[in-house]
């Protein structure tokens, strides 16, 4: 095999933006050094591409971007105590910042190229300059279909903007990308039904993570809690959480911590806490946590709650699967492609359904794959995506081995 030198164009901020698409380039950066390859991470800059150091590259790629919340923001525990909302100031996640300052590079002097993010390819609503590329990744549809009116939201979102840096993305990916590569089956779908009539290159899937374990799954026998990650968000379902977690605690004591950062207005999210304190035996949330310390939260996990509206992958998902914890997720998008436990899936708006399954698995009166048995089945499941993937590709080739 030979060794090329690749060209991945990221977002200036990819490292602390989105951990989604940081995941994302981190797992090709990590597979294409592996196997030798001479990989450059560029971002767009006054109408160019620039490079930075080797050095920049590899502490965002590899260092944790996050600040551990050595203690819950806020947290209702048997004692009664509930944290006080002044009490809990917004917290800043540390930065690793990239220094943008070398040479201009161009695509066409690159063995392979790799555009990273369909928003990076618009300013100012504007398209930038062609240039050729071997691969434009797709991670989801959700801006396009809700624009659209093709995807529902309980509220109205202001998406537009992003709606339309998402099309003039895609529309170059369209006019300058060899292979097109969606993260999901789902993803791949929506995709072609926006965008099919215009396709003239190959639209591929590539699930980008082998594995998320690292060795057998650990977790407490005696677990109890309810994990709900990135949970804070319109397009994470948080209103229908809310009510699926009231009707649930009916039946059974519910333990419910959740992680990650809101995207919601500070008076809605103490509205959601406190509304599921009053009715929960304890809630815990991390705001800021690190991917050690989720992995941590996970070992304690019974089950984790995941009834997101549309997801282009569903990370959560398979980060909990690896570590042999079940998941609850709603049954559409990708989520239903990828929640590997039977029957642990819902409309995302039945609440009622979606509380029956929290309490069929707390109280072990549903039977659901767990452990071992759950991480070999999912790791059976992505080793079989390479019969959607075109390995004619090198750089997807490289990256999937």
């Amino acid at each position: 095999m030979s060794y090329k030198n690749i060209l991945m164009v990221v977002e200036a901020n990819f490292n602390t933006n989105h951990i989604g698409v940081r995941r994302v380039i981190s797992y090709h950066f990590k597979n294409l050094v592996a196997r030798g390859h001479n990989v450059i991470l560029a971002t767009h800059r006054d109408g160019h591409w620039v490079g930075c150091s080797l050095l920049d590259a590899t502490r965002a790629i590899l260092e944790d971007v996050h600040v551990s919340d050595t203690q819950p923001p806020y947290w209702k525990t048997g004692d009664g105590y509930l944290a006080e909302p002044a009490h809990i100031a917004p917290q800043h996640q540390s930065q690793i910042s990239i220094q943008w300052d070398g040479p201009k590079v161009r695509p066409e002097d690159f063995d392979e190229s790799i555009l990273t993010n369909p928003w990076l390819c618009a300013v100012n609503g504007e398209p930038i300059t062609d240039g050729a590329f071997s691969v434009g990744i797709v991670y989801d549809m959700v801006p396009n279909l809700i624009a659209l009116g093709c995807l529902r939201m309980p509220q109205f979102l202001d998406i537009y903007r992003f709606a339309e840096e998402h099309h003039i993305g895609y529309e170059y990916f369209l006019r300058n990308a060899k292979t097109i590569s969606c993260i999901s089956e789902s993803t791949r779908r929506d995709f072609l039904a926006l965008y099919g009539s215009a396709v003239d290159q190959q639209v591929d899937v590539c699930i980008p993570f082998g594995d998320f374990g690292g060795g057998s799954p650990k977790r407490d026998p005696s677990a109890t809690d309810v994990l709900m990650i990135n949970v804070l968000d319109q397009r994470k379902n948080f209103s229908t959480a809310a009510k699926a977690l009231k009707e649930a605690s009916m039946k059974t004591r519910l333990h419910v911590v959740i992680v990650g950062r809101e995207r919601l207005p500070w008076n809605d999210v103490m509205k959601f806490l406190v509304e599921i304190s009053a009715v929960c035996a304890s809630v815990r949330w991390y705001r800021s946590p690190s991917d050690i310390q989720i992995q941590e939260l996970m070992t304690h996990a019974k089950v984790v709650f995941f009834p997101s509206f549309y997801e282009g992958l569903g990370l959560p998902i398979l980060e909990s699967q690896a570590r042999g914890v079940p998941v609850v997720s709603s049954n559409n998008s990708s989520c239903g492609e990828i929640n590997l436990s039977d029957g642990l899936t819902a409309d995302p708006y039945d609440y009622h359904a979606q509380a029956d399954l929290l309490v069929g698995v707390l109280s072990g009166t549903l039977a659901v794959p767990s452990g071992q048995i759950l991480r070999d089945r999912q790791l059976a499941f992505l080793s079989g995506k390479n019969q959607f993937f075109v390995l004619d590709n090198p750089v997807l080739e490289a990256a999937n081995a």
